[in-house]
């Protein structure tokens, strides 16, 4: 599965790398044709106001989005 993750207004720390990376290993538990995610983290206001995009690609061209804001990375990623 190919993994991209970016930030904008934000820095991506190992941290927050690793821990994208394990919540998006888990989503072929729910749909199998997943072979593409990528997140985009964006650091609103100084980083006080934090939004989490994903975008889950799988075959048949199927394309899943999913998005939360909130004060914390890590609560955004779950």
């Amino acid at each position: 599965m190919l993994f991209k993750i970016s930030g904008k207004h934000i820095s991506i720390t190992d941290a927050i790398r690793a821990h994208a990376e394990e919540k998006a290993s888990k989503l072929p538990r729910y749909y199998n044709g997943v072979n593409q995610v990528e997140v985009l983290i964006d650091g609103n206001n100084g980083g006080k106001n934090i939004s989490v995009e994903v975008i889950a690609r799988g075959e048949h061209s199927n394309v899943f989005v999913a998005t939360e804001t909130g004060e914390d990375a890590y609560q955004c990623i779950d």
